[in-house]
């Protein structure tokens, strides 16, 4: 008897079809007219695995998207998927860029109105641009101060900054003099 081994029983042929030409186990099975199982038992038995994709990782997907602050496009592209793939392993995993502290209304308040900080402050804060957080302090109705409002907080900021550097002028004159007294008393008893 003279009869041929199937295609799907040789190890070379199953790791052609499912690694290098990346064929679903569901039409090699169609293509060899034997059931999924039967290929799956198979690449089983000759130990033939497909890597683990990147994009299962959740330390790696966190990095591309938080930190790298890539789009779930580009992460999807860079590993052959689309994007649907890569947001449904964001959503398995939880992972979500952190939201600006400018689009929260509380802290933006408190910040504007209460600590009176700047837009510019403001923004130099968040990384933002002013024109951002002067769109965002009109998305939440937060009043917007008067230009007499402007004026006399800028007036307040000079005034504390010209206080700051008189304090650190004085400082720097105590510090220059215990040093002259240093080097007189250095000088005198024969350090």
């Amino acid at each position: 008897m003279n009869e041929e081994i199937p295609q799907y029983h040789k190890k070379s042929y199953l790791k052609n079809q499912y690694i290098k030409l990346n064929i679903s186990v569901k039409k090699i099975a169609e293509n060899n007219n034997v059931s999924e199982s039967a290929i799956r038992n198979h690449l089983r038995k000759y130990n033939i695995n497909k890597e683990i994709p990147k994009y299962f990782d959740k330390d790696y997907l966190y990095n591309q998207f938080v930190k790298l602050g890539l789009f779930a496009i580009q992460i999807g592209e860079n590993n052959n998927v689309s994007e649907s793939v890569i947001f449904y392993h964001l959503k398995k995993h939880n992972i979500h860029k952190e939201i600006p502290k400018y689009k929260d209304k509380k802290w933006l308040r408190t910040n504007y109105l209460v600590l009176k900080k700047s837009k510019k402050e403001i923004a130099k804060l968040c990384g933002a641009g002013r024109s951002t957080i002067g769109y965002y302090l009109g998305l939440f109705k937060i009043p917007k101060r008067t230009r007499s409002e402007v004026s006399l907080l800028n007036y307040d900021n000079r005034k504390r900054r010209k206080l700051n550097n008189k304090i650190v002028r004085d400082k720097y004159q105590i510090y220059k003099n215990s040093q002259l007294i240093g080097e007189r008393n250095n000088f005198l008893y024969g350090y």
